[in-house]
């Protein structure tokens, strides 16, 4: 799912605009996830699951979950706080997806976007390494498991993923991207899963971020809800419904 920030402004605007999109590493679990079986299950020498199984069969369970067309509604704000800019944004939008690859959308593509490589993606999960982490508020049956890239740029990130092992449903997402757009420094996203009429899907999106130039900072706060969820019979069907419903028209899209 592409996160959308059109009129951020300040000293911040490009990185943050650009930074935001980095959302859709964890989000493009809900957009782009293809129904690819994840390799068969492996444990560690106690008889426990390892990492790179529990990464895999959450994918599974999302990619069955995802299967047929769903359509989404998306509103989100952004406030950015910074020198001579005080602003707050929002942008409404909607997203359909056919078995969990986006084939449409109301949202501009932005240009500036770099392609994000999300984790649990089957195409970009070769490029992360994953492992398993303690977690102190983790109810029991739920894991927190870290990722990581050898690759360290602006389509890539660190952090952990949280997984309840009962149904290998992702819970929460938090992630750090390695390298940021200038003039933002750091930021950090954090998206959580929940139930919805169509399966267990994203359904929110925080991040914050912080960007200085010169001896003036800024920080941006992003909040994005999707919801609510549908299924159609199709997906002409589905960017009809969503048209008229929200008064957004479809826009071209290039999927990566």
């Amino acid at each position: 799912m592409i996160v959308s920030v059109r009129d951020a402004a300040g000293p911040a605007r490009l990185a943050f605009a650009v930074l935001l999109t980095v959302a859709s590493l964890a989000s493009a679990a809900n957009a782009q996830t293809a129904a690819t079986a994840a390799p068969a299950a492996t444990t560690g020498g106690d008889g426990a699951a390892t990492a790179d199984d529990v990464i895999g069969r959450a994918i599974d369970a999302y990619a069955l979950e995802s299967r047929g067309v769903v359509g989404v509604r998306s509103r989100s704000i952004l406030r950015v706080d910074a020198p001579m800019n005080h602003r707050s944004t929002e942008t409404r939008a909607w997203y359909v997806y056919s078995d969990g690859t986006l084939v449409a959308t109301s949202d501009a593509p932005d240009p500036r976007r770099p392609p994000v490589h999300d984790p649990l993606r089957p195409k970009f999960r070769p490029e992360y390494r994953f492992r398993g982490e303690a977690c102190s508020d983790c109810a029991a049956g739920t894991v927190a498991i870290g990722y990581s890239s050898a690759t360290h740029d602006e389509v890539h990130a660190h952090g952990t993923i949280v997984v309840d092992t009962s149904t290998y449903h992702v819970l929460r997402v938090t992630q750090t991207p390695y390298a940021f757009t200038w003039p933002t420094r750091d930021g950090t996203i954090v998206m959580t899963w929940g139930a919805s009429d169509t399966g267990w899907v994203p359904t929110q999106i925080a991040g914050r971020f912080s960007g200085r130039v010169g001896p003036f900072s800024g920080v941006a706060h992003y909040e994005q809800t999707l919801g609510p969820y549908e299924r159609f019979a199709t997906a002409d069907a589905a960017v009809a419904s969503l048209e008229s419903a929200t008064h957004l028209a479809r826009v071209t899209i290039a999927t990566p």
